[in-house]
């Protein structure tokens, strides 16, 4: 799908205009059967022919995430990205390990009946785990996140 070096010269070029394209889901620590464990889960997804390509829509979706008070940080972590392909399995088995105690239903486009066309893995810390995928039609985004 892309690399770093795809990240890196589209990073300038961010514009939060393209917030609006996204559907976002948002589940914070309430949503989940311990909100002491302070986790989170951002889904979002927007259809492909409103962004130039996958790099692009991931900065963006990267994007829904409230970075007022951090924005310094956001070039770093948008650069430290994996971007390492992974399969279809390791997509729902993350889903699976970081939904199971949500007390909501994870959006639909997330559902484990779709088929991405490629996947990629973009953070995989014991406190944040993220990835992008390519249904065809649109992009999709999962990223779960805990403070804890």
């Amino acid at each position: 799908m892309f690399t770093v070096n795809d990240l890196a010269k589209l990073i300038g070029f961010v514009d939060d205009s393209m917030l609006s394209q996204l559907q976002v889901t948002r589940f914070d620590a309430d949503c989940f059967e311990s909100p002491s464990s302070e986790k989170s889960i951002i889904a979002s997804r927007g259809a492909k022919i409103d962004f130039a390509n996958a790099a692009s829509f991931w900065l963006i979706a990267l994007r829904a995430d409230d970075w007022s008070r951090r924005e310094q940080y956001f070039v770093p972590y948008a650069m430290s990205a994996l971007c390492r392909e992974i399969t279809s399995e390791d997509v729902y088995q993350i889903i699976s390990e970081r939904t199971y105690d949500l007390r909501r239903d994870i959006p639909a486009f997330l559902n484990p009946g779709r088929r991405p066309l490629a996947a990629q893995l973009m953070y995989n810390d014991w406190d944040d785990v993220a990835f992008v995928v390519d249904y065809g039609p649109e992009f999709a985004t999962f990223h779960w996140e805990t403070t804890a």
